[in-house]
């Protein structure tokens, strides 16, 4: 899939090549392809109308420099897999350093992952992570837990210091548990 994120090629041709090859594969679309371009967090679906995103002037087409993150989820027999790239259009160097930190805080967060260690610590380590290469992560966006034909399970992943106080967080890893760890 990388490789079709390229100068010219359209959001719409890059999931709709992305969503052939998980069929291809014997995979099905666990959820729809979803592409966000350049300030576009995450979560962007375009329309069989290819309707651009609120605020965008210019063709749903990649440029040199775009910063483009792709999000796709596959399962098998309700197996699901949740997975994301980020990609900079042309390899310009414009987003190294966001992409190198995206990357190196969700490695932080999973080596938290044991059994019994506080969500808190999870999300700081991604935070910390960020913060270090001069970024400051999303709080309203984070991670999940994936069970058999449920994409969203209950339990939230943060990628911030929450704080050990945070409702929204509280408990620790369970054994055995299957998670999404999406630091944005």
């Amino acid at each position: 899939m990388k490789d079709e994120i390229k100068v010219g090629a359209t959001w719409h041709d890059v999931i709709e090549s992305t969503e052939r090859y998980i069929h291809r594969h014997g995979g099905k679309p666990a959820f729809p392809c979803t592409i966000s371009v350049n300030d576009i967090a995450a979560h962007y679906t375009t329309d069989h109308l290819l309707t651009p995103p609120e605020g965008w002037d210019d063709e749903l087409v990649f440029k040199k420099g775009d910063l483009v993150k792709l999000d796709i989820g596959v399962h098998i027999h309700g197996a699901i897999a949740d997975n994301a790239m980020t990609v900079e259009v042309g390899n310009g160097g414009k987003h190294t350093d966001q992409i190198r930190a995206a990357k190196e805080a969700r490695d932080a967060s999973i080596e938290q992952m044991h059994p019994g260690t506080p969500w808190h610590k999870v999300g700081a380590a991604a935070e910390q992570v960020a913060i270090d290469a001069g970024f400051e992560p999303i709080r309203n966006l984070c991670g999940h837990q994936l069970e058999v034909y449920n994409l969203h399970a209950g339990t939230s992943v943060p990628s911030y210091a929450c704080g050990a106080d945070n409702p929204g967080f509280k408990g620790t890893v369970p054994l055995g548990g299957i998670f999404a760890i999406e630091p944005f």
